[in-house]
């Protein structure tokens, strides 16, 4: 028996007529694609979201979903493509970010959603008391504000 032979035997299948051993080993070559991860982004900055997409389109194993310029049309986007990943931002009109947090999580709470923000506390790492408390009291403020001078001094 040839090479050749060996390998168009190898590939038949019982019944079948066999076909050109250039077809048979294209077909045993492929490899299934892995999914793209699917990303949906929630900024009301334009440019923002324009660099995001951006940087995302270099991304191979990437791709943008969808963009939302507020948060109704965040929550809204998120049910229709059910993206793997949410970058959101907190600070954003008609619905903040803690807001779209809470819908989508009532929906699925398993969703991964990424906060993007300039908003003061998340950038001390205090997430969940920052996303959890929305209004502090003025003494609360008042202290935060003298622990800070006394960490600059």
């Amino acid at each position: 028996m040839t090479s050749k032979k060996k390998v168009t035997a190898k590939f038949q299948k019982p019944g079948k007529k066999p076909t050109s051993v250039a077809m048979k080993t294209a077909k045993a070559n492929d490899t299934p694609k892995k999914p793209r991860i699917g990303i949906l982004i929630a900024d009301d900055h334009s440019v923002l979201r324009q660099g995001l997409v951006s940087l995302i389109g270099f991304e191979a194993d990437m791709m943008v979903v969808g963009e939302a310029s507020n948060g109704r049309e965040a929550v809204d986007l998120w049910k229709k493509h059910r993206p793997d990943v949410m970058l959101l931002d907190l600070r954003m009109p008609e619905l903040d970010g803690v807001g779209v947090i809470k819908q989508i999580r009532a929906e699925d709470e398993n969703t991964r959603i990424i906060v993007l923000t300039t908003f003061p506390c998340a950038r001390r790492g205090n997430m969940r008391s920052c996303a959890s408390r929305r209004q502090v009291s003025r003494a609360g403020q008042r202290r935060k504000r003298e622990r800070a001078r006394n960490r600059r001094a």
